[in-house]
């Protein structure tokens, strides 16, 4: 048997805003091997609980330990590698925690009997009670005999920022499925509508490359202008209100698909849910790289398509600075061919013009720079740059009439060009600063989108004016979105309590121009210099907007017991907004 084991656990709770969730832990115990070499650990001062889990998450072990016996428990900072015993020695040093490992390779958590006194545990807090975490991957060929019997016993933990603060999805109260960077590439995941098909109540409807809008739960990604499912790229928020982003999937950490309002802490923007890519930080004491390559044809084509993706790790100052290159490339042949529109007929085919077989074709390419510096053990600075440009030689659109299928061959008529861009620049700076139990995030972004496209409108035309001949009409447009965000986030725990303090700013604004020009042919055929019909143009608009926001929010859950918490949140927030219009044309009957 070849292979490995992997488990998505998806959340099924409901978020109301004032909250009050019950949520009952799972406490299971597994069984694996591990290993003696040198692990890569990132793991900041925090409670002992959550401390050991990433711990056991990072190195690959089964940890099991008495549930109240690390209450009240700061464990240290681990940052940089180390093996198992040196990781966990210096995560508990000072701490009267003994970590001890057995003869079936489980690592135990107890305490010298002096120190416990006053934490004993309870009969029914023994057994399956006792916290583990379990591993990401299990090598099934590799222990056959003796990872079999623990395999269906076996539970992904996957630590998570749904919240905005790092915790266990299991332990997450809102209906959430996270899928690891591992198992988007093992999976052939390459896209969000690929995601779509393994997440419950995430779907996609696209037409074609960077023309993509997500639904949760049945509710569509926007709301006439403004978006109503969040899309993040780490800390960014990139929602569109017109077409979502194609972010590239490869060298992330994990994709996180919220169901349901996220009002609270995402705003507005998420009433539906929220979609958050989560990449990979560097490494700040390994060099690592890896590339790939893929080769594919797609039927009906007019060739090979390819795509290769590249990631680079290079750390800078062991321990202290490391940076983090990827770069992406992918070109797909097309599979519609284009023929022209009859001369008389708009739902003809004008024979005397060759076919542009395979007009849809598109290629795509894009870096990502993140440096990370941490000068303190305290305190991490995180600097990012993305950005990408996707190319479309045509619309992912076929006609009926005069052809969806012929010969089996996918067909659209057009007089014009209909050729796109969409160029995005993604930078951001994260500082983080964290002290015992306390968190203070700041995050700064940038994010401007330009999508420049041609649209034929041969046929609208020609049947407004109800025209005799058809002659190229085209609509130049583009839309140009440039936004500022700031969010500053305060987190913390203390006793039964954890809390989350933020304020959010953003300032977005857009312009949006749609030009009709007159063709040559347009001239030609009407006889007129400057002007047909009386008009300079047959349309032209200058629309552009403004949207500022501004918010305070916070959320503050209270642990009644091991298995029953409460949580409450509020966000208070303020929209200006504003938007401007100019329209001259032929179409809208005026010249100014």
């Amino acid at each position: 048997m070849q292979g490995s084991k992997k488990t998505f656990i998806s959340g099924v709770h409901i978020f109301i805003l004032p909250l009050v969730l019950f949520m009952f832990g799972l406490r299971v115990m597994a069984a694996e091997e591990t290993v003696n070499p040198l692990y890569k650990l990132h793991i900041p001062q925090q409670d002992a609980t959550t401390a050991l889990l990433e711990f056991a998450q990072q190195v690959d072990i089964t940890l099991v330990f008495p549930d109240d016996l690390v209450q009240g428990i700061t464990a240290n900072r681990t940052i940089g590698s180390y093996t198992q015993q040196e990781g966990i020695d210096n995560l508990l040093a000072g701490t009267g925690l003994i970590p001890k490992f057995s003869k079936d390779f489980i690592l135990n958590i107890t305490m010298k009997k002096s120190d416990y006194e006053g934490k004993a545990m309870t009969k029914n807090k023994m057994g399956l009670m006792g916290m583990f975490a379990a591993l990401l991957a299990v090598d099934v060929s590799a222990k056959e005999e003796e990872g079999q019997k623990i395999l269906n016993n076996t539970l992904e933990e996957i630590i998570v920022t749904a919240r905005k603060r790092s915790q266990i999805l299991q332990k997450v109260p809102i209906s959430i499925t996270a899928v690891s960077g591992e198992d988007l590439e093992h999976a052939g995941i390459k896209n969000v509508s690929d995601l779509a098909l393994g997440v419950p109540g995430l779907a996609v409807t696209s037409t074609g490359p960077g023309q993509t809008e997500v639904i949760v739960r049945g509710m569509p990604g926007r709301s006439g202008e403004s978006p109503t499912i969040g899309y993040y790229l780490d800390e960014v928020p990139i929602s569109a209100t017109t077409r979502n982003l194609d972010v590239m999937m490869f060298d992330l950490e994990r994709v996180e698909v919220l169901r349901g309002p996220q009002g609270t802490l995402y705003g507005a923007g998420s009433m539906g849910g929220t979609v958050k890519y989560v990449g990979k930080r560097p490494n700040l004491s390994q060099f690592e790289g890896r590339a790939e390559t893929t080769l594919s044809h797609i039927d009906g084509s007019s060739g090979l398509s390819r795509k290769a993706n590249v990631v680079l790790n290079i750390p800078l100052q062991d321990e202290k600075l490391g940076l983090r290159l990827l770069g992406s490339h992918q070109s797909d042949k097309g599979f519609i061919d284009r023929y022209a529109i009859h001369p008389s007929d708009l739902a003809g085919i004008d024979p005397t013009v060759p076919v542009k077989p395979g007009a849809n074709s598109m290629t795509q390419n894009g870096f990502r720079a993140i440096l990370e510096y941490v000068p303190n053990e305290n305190l991490t600075i995180t600097p990012s740059l993305m950005h990408q440009k996707l190319e479309v030689d045509a619309p992912y659109l076929i006609d009926v009439p005069p052809g969806s299928i012929e010969d089996e061959k996918f067909i659209q008529t057009r007089l014009t060009r209909e050729d796109r861009e969409d160029e995005v620049t993604i930078a951001n700076l994260t500082v983080n600063w964290e002290r015992d139990l306390l968190g203070v995030t700041s995050s700064t972004s940038y994010f401007k989108r330009e999508t420049p496209g041609i649209e034929d409108y041969t046929k609208i035309a020609t049947a407004l004016l109800e025209l005799d001949t058809n002659v190229p009409w085209e609509q130049l447009d583009d839309n140009n979105t440039e936004t500022f965000i700031q969010e500053l986030r305060l987190v913390g725990s203390k006793d039964s309590l954890d809390y989350l303090v933020g304020i959010y700013y953003s300032d977005q604004e857009s312009h949006i121009p749609d030009i009709n020009p007159y063709s040559a042919e347009a001239y030609e055929v009407f006889g007129e210099e400057g002007q047909i019909f009386g008009f300079d143009t047959s349309y032209e608009s200058d629309p552009r907007y403004k949207l500022t926001e501004k918010a305070i929010f916070a959320e503050a859950t209270y642990n009644v017991t091991n298995a029953l918490a409460v949580t409450v949140g509020l966000r208070a927030f303020e929209f200006e907004s504003s938007f401007t219009d100019t329209e001259v044309g032929l179409f809208t009957g005026s010249n100014e």
